[in-house]
């Protein structure tokens, strides 16, 4: 009898097409449609930053040209004064401001508090515009590093050098080529003591943080801040869910009861039913994975697609429940919109609400959503673990409740 419940359920749906394909792929259609929009909208707007340069230098000039080339940053070149009223009025995301002796400071090879950063409540880029800034300013003085340490090369080694000035000069271009078209991983083995070894520590931290800098902006260059796709995929496949278990608001009324009065059991009636849709939902992520792959427009890790499937299963727990507890078709799937429209804004579907509120990021890891979208925190491991057990408890519970209503 178990598996004539399934088959029967099956039928059912192959005996409309249209239905399957509805369940299948329009989360997906509408996933790809909207994510475009949003995609293209966003390369299209380049963030207002403000630029105040108090030290007019050929390294404040440098870095400001670097920074510049990067396509999604709109530089505006005002005055301390312009830049604090602008910041205020919200026409700047930030302000960065370069103090005079920049060029002073980093040529003694001291790069602290030699820029200022000033960020409305509202900002939103700040994170990966500092670590640019940063990397800039760790680029210059590396260059400047080598470049004195070539000059003292000369020196130890008693080389004459007819202006200390231009091989200086000449080595910081040397390594300034260097980072083009990315920097270099060398190996530089020698004896040293221990002095040295630490000093070449530091060095070796100095071209990590570095590297670690320039795969973030290439990133952000290559996508914008915000990979919309996979949100929104989150939002309509669990909008999905939640309206294709309106069949238990249709049937309740008309076989529920009579369902009590075989020797078939309600509970196993609405778990076999609901494990049909189980499997069209996963389905459904499955094919939404490899297009999301195989398009470039999200992540390509078997950690994602095991938190996709986590999360179809995780929603349709929570959807049984939801349809347990209330009565009317209209009232349900107003219930169930808004609370999938609210869920999608705190878990992040549509933006990144946790660059916006950093104060409600750890509840929106702890939401379904964050199975797929926060799925790189060291507790997501405990996060997938709870948010199962918890909608087979309410996946549970919704049976028993539906059992009650008969």
């Amino acid at each position: 009898m178990m598996g004539r419940i399934v088959t029967s359920r099956l039928l059912q749906l192959i005996k409309k097409p249209w239905y399957l394909l509805f369940i299948c792929f329009l989360p997906i259609c509408a996933t790809l449609l909207l994510g475009a929009i949003v995609d293209k909208g966003q390369k299209e707007i380049a963030i207002p930053v403000a630029i105040v340069d108090e030290d007019q230098s050929e390294f404040s000039a440098l870095v400001i040209s670097r920074v510049q080339e990067r396509s999604f940053l709109r530089l505006e070149y005002v005055s301390s004064a312009e830049a604090e009223r602008l910041l205020l009025t919200n026409k700047v995301d930030s302000v960065f401001l370069i103090k005079e002796g920049f060029q002073e400071q980093l040529l003694a090879e001291k790069r602290e508090k030699t820029i200022e950063v000033w960020v409305a409540p509202s900002t939103m880029a700040v994170g990966i515009l500092r670590e640019m800034i940063a990397g800039e300013v760790l680029r210059l003085t590396s260059n400047i590093k080598a470049a004195e340490e070539v000059v003292a090369l000369f020196k130890e080694k008693k080389i004459a050098m007819e202006d200390p000035h231009f091989v200086w000069s000449e080595a910081f271009a040397y390594t300034e080529q260097q980072w083009e078209p990315e920097p270099l991983m060398t190996i530089d083995f020698h004896e040293a003591s221990t002095e040295e070894i630490r000093g070449t520590e530091r060095g070796q931290e100095e071209r990590m943080l570095e590297e670690s800098i320039q795969e973030k902006i290439t990133e952000v260059e290559a996508n914008g801040y915000y990979q919309p796709y996979l949100g929104l995929w989150t939002f309509f496949t669990m909008l999905m869910i939640f309206f294709t278990a309106d069949w238990v608001i249709r049937e309740r009324p008309i076989l529920f009861s009579r369902i009590q009065t075989t020797y078939l059991s309600l509970p196993s009636y609405v778990g076999q039913s609901s494990m049909v849709y189980l499997l069209l939902h996963t389905g459904q992520a499955l094919i939404a994975f490899y297009l999301l792959r195989h398009l470039q427009l999200g992540g390509s890790s078997l950690e994602l697609l095991s938190m996709m499937v986590l999360y179809v299963w995780v929603c349709v727990g929570l959807s049984y429940f939801l349809v347990s507890c209330v009565g009317a078709l209209g009232h349900y799937y107003l219930i169930v919109f808004l609370l999938t429209f609210c869920l999608g804004i705190v878990g992040g579907s549509f933006f990144p609400i946790q660059e916006l509120f950093p104060s409600i990021a750890d509840v929106a890891r702890w939401l379904p959503q964050g199975l797929v979208l926060h799925n790189q925190h060291a507790e997501s491991f405990l996060q997938a673990i709870a948010l199962l057990g918890l909608s087979i408890v309410l996946w549970g519970v919704g049976i028993q409740k539906m059992r009650g209503q008969t």
